[in-house]
């Protein structure tokens, strides 16, 4: 037993060196200059601006698990094949939305010319609620995520007793709901998390939040004195560490005991309906808004000679993104069976750079890495910025992957030997699902804002800085053009990840019953 835990690991190895390179040694660096700075800073913290965030948070958290709702009873009683287009909204930007619904009140608008016509506190409310709305939407899929997790815990007898004694439809959900009412509660501080650390949108709508107060002080501050903004983040950054504990503790149990797969109730129709309705406000109506706005396809050829060096760069940002996603993916797939606490450490650390601020995490990796040439002046900085951002999710993934796999399946991969980080990826349909979190994350990567202003060295371009400008100047026809030319091969990568996920899925299944 002794000499098993001490053998070489090479999916632990390269699990640990992902992690210490792309967040630990940021968190450390920062953590040393705040514990520097503390006695001579102090703390700075502004209690009813800080109070004012979490409440804008939580209505968007609140909103986005309503919203959630009829998705996760919907794919409850879906095939699971379709369960991806879920995740959909979380591919494409996330000023997508925002930008899509603005259109509902521009000028020369029904809208637009009612706004315009009354008091100016009519517009300012119009585009908080425009803000906030596209933030829930966006932000449905994570939602949904924690409330299917809740939901898998349901005993099927429960509604299925309850239709026994003659409950109608609306009696038995609200049956389900009462009982993963600990669920909902979970789905709304997720959100809340996550959207604390959030500014664009917000900022666009003129709603002043703590992270837009910390990105201004950011910038305002001179080199070296970046630590006395981050001693003014402590209680953002404590509320992201406390959730990134909770979460990576909770998955990574669920990844050590996996179930065999049980037949889920029949979907309610009135549930898929709702679906196909939030996912498409979420994302193709948005697009389609933006496509309306053309005036003329000259556009694209305009954007292309403007934007083309950011178009380039950020496809290439998001491939090398993207390739580490299925490596960081994998690494967690596999340790997490053997390591799960030490999985669950690294996944903790991914998830604090994840859930904290994005402009604090760019300013960390920054600062970080100031000191290696080779990193810090080249876009390879935007590289592990994005990573820094996103590999939690492909780390999610990676255990969820673990963990959805059956025990039979498990067992007999373990007597075939297909086993450790390679003998995994030989196992039948396991290197397609590994392929598909790469294009998933790359898709993210295409749209990631915050973290890249704060990293993006001298000279070189970013496309979601150039979304960044167009929205701030509301140049909305070169903006929809834009916002295709990214979310159109967003779209693609989604649908090649949902094609391997598909294949997988295949193969599990011939493997199966081979």
């Amino acid at each position: 037993m002794g000499r098993s835990r001490l053998s070489f690991d090479p999916a632990l190895a390269l699990w640990l060196t992902l992690v210490a390179l792309i967040c630990v040694w940021p968190i450390v660096h920062a953590a040393g200059a705040i514990l520097a700075a503390l006695p001579s800073a102090g703390l700075d913290v502004r209690w009813p601006l800080l109070a004012s965030t979490f409440a804008w948070a939580g209505g968007i958290g609140a909103i986005a698990t309503v919203l959630a709702l009829p998705i996760v009873l919907a794919t409850r009683g879906l095939r699971a094949r379709w369960s991806p287009l879920v995740a959909l909204p979380l591919l494409m930007p996330m000023p997508l939305v925002y930008a899509g619904l603005n259109l509902f009140r521009a000028p020369g608008t029904a809208v637009g010319d009612w706004l315009a016509m009354g008091p100016s506190w009519r517009a300012i409310v119009a585009g908080r609620i425009v803000a906030v709305l596209g933030l829930a939407l966006w932000s449905t899929p994570i939602a949904a995520a924690v409330l299917a997790a809740g939901l898998r815990s349901v005993d099927r007898a429960l509604p299925e007793s309850a239709a026994l004694e003659g409950a109608g439809v609306i009696r038995r959900t609200l049956t389900t709901l009462a009982a993963i009412r600990s669920s909902l509660l979970a789905s709304l501080a997720v959100v809340c998390v996550v959207m604390t650390g959030s500014a664009i949108p917000l900022h666009l709508a003129q709603i002043n939040t703590y992270s837009i107060v910390l990105w201004l002080e950011l910038d305002a501050s001179p080199a070296g004195e970046a630590a006395r903004v981050w001693l003014a983040a402590l209680p953002v950054l404590a509320v992201a560490l406390a959730a990134s504990v909770i979460v990576a503790m909770l998955v990574t149990r669920e990844a050590r005991r996996p179930d065999d797969p049980v037949a889920p109730p029949r979907a309610p129709r009135a549930a898929i309906v709702c679906s196909v309705i939030v996912l498409a406000c979420a994302s193709l109506a948005p697009l389609a808004l933006l496509a309306r706005e053309l005036s003329t396809l000259q556009t694209f050829s305009v954007l292309w000679r403007t934007e083309r060096a950011a178009l380039i760069q950020s496809a290439s940002i998001a491939v090398i993104v993207g390739g580490f996603g299925a490596i960081i993916a994998w690494a967690a797939r596999v340790a997490v069976v053997a390591r799960p606490r030490v999985v669950a450490l690294g996944l903790a650390a991914l998830l604090l750079t994840a859930l904290a601020p994005g402009v604090l995490v760019g300013s960390a990796v920054a600062r970080a890495w100031a000191g290696v040439a080779l990193v810090a002046d080249s876009p390879a900085i935007l590289v592990v910025a994005h990573l820094a951002r996103l590999g939690a999710v492909a780390a999610l993934l990676g255990v969820l992957i673990a963990a959805a796999e059956p025990r039979a399946r498990r067992d007999a991969r373990r007597l075939d030997g297909a086993i450790g980080l390679l003998g995994s990826l030989r196992a039948s349909g396991d290197a397609a699902l590994a392929s598909a979190v790469g294009l998933a994350i790359a898709a993210m990567s295409l749209g990631e804002i915050e973290a890249s202003v704060v990293v993006q060295p001298p000279g070189a371009e970013s496309v979601a800085r150039s979304m960044l400008n167009m929205l701030h100047f509301a140049r909305y026809e070169h903006l929809s053009g834009l916002v295709l030319l990214v979310a159109t091969p967003a779209a693609l990568l989604g649908g090649g990840a949902w094609i391997l996920f598909l294949l997988a899925r295949t193969l599990h299944h011939r493997r199966a019953f081979r």
